[in-house]
């Protein structure tokens, strides 16, 4: 065979190998660093985050961290320690065997394959040291706190674990001194800090550094708190550290069941709601029970307040016309409501549509058990939330982890033959994403919910995280829409090249140039779930990218952009041959005094006193990718997204034709 027809067929093969490229997981672990922090830093993401990623005590005097790299690569690292604030590399010999050889750049070097691989040398040598499991991770642990006798109401507390929410949790009242709050909070070697507070002001409580419960701090004293691994209670006298005796809280009150029923409705659908919530109207579905008789069974709070309520039905949810001279009404003439005062049993009540008329009251169809289980979820602890209580629950009915199918469940009662929304909650209270096109949604794009209707017998339901994929199914990935778009390339025309094609149509797909973004842009269906690689073409030359740029694959060889898709439409702008995000092509700036970023792990905040609405917000990330997108936002008010700590993004405002673009990394 022709040898430049075997080169030929072997760079083929290398270049396939490339463009499938997976991650492997590799466990670094370190033995006698002499001082802490300890981090390991490489060459996987070019060297970009020193000091690297802390490492975790797993043993004493060892420490371990897991990193993801690209498998097939030749990955250079380091350990770094820091026991001064100023981090220190390790120092090897260049001619140590474990080691690159490079006299001015000397890094260890290993060979990753297609398998997760464990490593642990000695600090500074090539010695080998025996690889430690990790522990667990922690779990949260309910921390109780409790002040007596503040010398006003309402009572909080707030703490190092959320400065940002003042004035913190609000604290119940358990004996007529005493008041109570119970936080989950992770385990810690650096004690948490906390204070009281109370009055409508919101007074801190007033403590002196020479306190011993104190920081010591003269600017900020605050009491502290050093968490180990059981719930804690504790308790304080208001302003002091004297300690007094933890009062346990009352239990939380139970509901009783209520259970509503309506005779000879004019049409239907039937549906009851009611002051527990009457934001929710149309109200909670009623289902017929006998051909005129419609029921609803609603779990409420005992409450000394009557409880307001009105049967609706139709089509266009008609609400049906009270009398204020009715006896079973409130008597108002303006809002002409049913009332219902609830004591602490279970209450049935039967009315006639429209009429203070009592009818016979049926017996409600028995309840069937609905068992909720989700797989793969990204966080714990688990729950299920819907709308079968209001939605007044959240983060809802905490579920249980089954070990022989690794799935989180729980068993709920309903009443058959009814139709309710949901979603999965995890981690601090985050609910699942979902897209309002799946078939296991309700469809509405604002509130996106799962929809299921149940029957009359038991029933499973179990899905994976954030999907309609039934617990254990492995289908093929739908569709997302990508939207591709680079900015300044120096010839046309433009294309975007990449391995969901198997690289075989090169130059690829042509662009479009778009004047409003000055941009090249093209928009494909491609299979979600999945880590692509590509490249921007122009003329008949692929762009040139460093391997150690953080949005490639590191591969010296053959360098490629990297796009990591979920479930969901995304878009990726760039500038030609570099990682940076594309820039508006608007000329007009939203003044830096009308706007001012706060950013925290799950949300950010646009505060201006100049605009009360935006008229749209982006979020990318070092790569481009853009992972948020709104059309129309409020000023002064959270917006719920997901960052990650110490990540830089690049966050672009608009409103009215002006554009506001800077870059922010969140630092805790």
């Amino acid at each position: 065979m022709n040898k430049r027809i075997q080169l030929f067929i072997v760079l083929l093969f290398a270049s396939f190998t490339n463009a499938f490229a997976q991650n492997q997981n590799v466990t670094f672990q370190v033995e006698n660093p002499l001082s802490t922090p300890v981090y390991v830093v490489g060459s996987w993401n070019g060297w970009s985050n020193w000091p690297g990623v802390q490492m975790t005590m797993v043993a004493p005097n060892k420490y371990s961290a897991t990193v993801s790299i690209p498998q097939n690569t030749v990955p250079e690292f380091l350990f770094v320690r820091d026991s001064s604030g100023t981090p220190a590399k390790e120092l090897l010999q260049s001619s140590f065997p474990c080691t690159n050889g490079n006299v001015q750049y000397t890094n260890r070097i290993f060979t990753l394959g297609t398998n997760d691989t464990s490593l642990c040398y000695t600090w500074a040598t090539c010695n080998t040291c025996t690889v430690t499991t990790p522990p667990p991770p922690p779990t949260p642990k309910n921390v109780t706190f409790q002040v007596e006798s503040p010398d006003s109401t309402p009572v909080h507390i707030t703490g190092s674990w959320n400065w940002g929410a003042f004035p913190g949790t609000a604290m119940t009242m358990v004996t007529p001194t005493k008041y109570t709050a119970t936080i989950q909070l992770m385990p810690s070697t650096t004690p948490y800090e906390f204070k009281f507070l109370n009055g409508a002001s919101n007074t801190f409580e007033n403590l002196l550094p020479s306190m011993p419960c104190t920081n010591g701090n003269a600017q900020y004293t605050n009491r502290v708190l050093t968490l180990g691994n059981n719930d804690t209670s504790l308790c304080y006298t208001w302003s002091t550290c004297n300690a007094c005796t933890v009062t346990p809280p009352p239990p939380p009150p139970t509901t009783v069941n209520v259970t509503f029923q309506v005779e000879s409705p004019d049409s239907t659908p039937v549906h009851v709601t009611g002051s527990w919530n009457w934001g929710g109207f149309p109200g909670v579905a009623m289902t017929m029970i006998t051909p005129t008789k419609y029921s609803a069974t609603i779990p409420l709070l005992p409450s000394t307040t009557p409880y307001e309520f009105k049967f609706v039905n139709g089509a266009g949810n008609t609400f049906e016309n009270l009398l204020p001279s009715m006896s079973c009404t409130n008597g108002n003439a303006q809002y002409t409501n049913r009332v219902l005062t609830l004591g602490n049993s279970d209450t049935i009540l039967c009315y006639t549509w429209a009429t203070c008329n009592a009818c016979t009251i049926a017996p409600p169809p028995t309840n069937i058990n609905v068992k909720f289980g989700v797989k793969n979820t990204d966080s714990t602890p688990v729950y299920v939330f819907g709308n079968w209580n209001n939605w007044s629950n959240f983060p809802g009915t905490p579920l249980t982890l089954n070990t022989t199918n690794n799935t989180w469940e729980g068993t709920l009662p309903f009443s058959p033959n009814s139709t309710f929304e949901y979603l999965f909650v995890n981690g601090v209270g985050t609910k699942e994403v979902m897209d309002p096109a799946w078939t296991c949604t309700n469809g509405n794009a604002q509130y996106t919910n799962r929809l299921v209707t149940i029957g009359a017998a038991d029933t499973t339901i179990c899905s994976e995280w954030e999907s309609c994929n039934a617990c254990g199914t492995i289908q093929p990935p739908a569709n997302v829409n990508i939207k591709f778009a680079v900015q300044a390339p120096d010839s046309l025309p433009v294309f975007v090249f990449g391995n969901w094609s198997n690289w075989s149509n090169f130059p690829g797909t042509p662009l479009t140039y778009n004047s409003a973004t000055n941009a090249h842009e093209v928009v494909l269906s491609l299979p979600g779930n999945q880590t692509m690689e590509y490249l921007f073409v122009n003329g008949s030359a692929k762009e040139v990218l460093n391997s150690s740029a953080p949005c490639t694959n590191g591969n010296a060889q053959y360098t490629n952009r990297v796009l990591t898709v979920t479930h969901k439409d995304t878009s990726v702008c760039n500038i030609w041959q570099t990682c940076n995000a594309c820039q508006p092509a608007s000329v007009n700036g939203i003044n830096k005094s009308d706007l001012t970023l706060l950013l925290s792990n799950n949300s950010i905040q646009l505060q201006s006193n100049t605009y009360s609405v935006f008229d749209g917000l982006e979020i990318y990330d070092i790569t481009g990718k853009r992972i948020f997108n709104s059309n129309r936002v409020n000023a002064n008010q959270n917006i719920n997204v997901n960052l990650i700590s110490n990540t830089l993004y690049i966050i672009k405002v608009s409103n009215a034709g002006s554009h506001y673009t800077t870059k922010a990394i969140l630092n805790y």
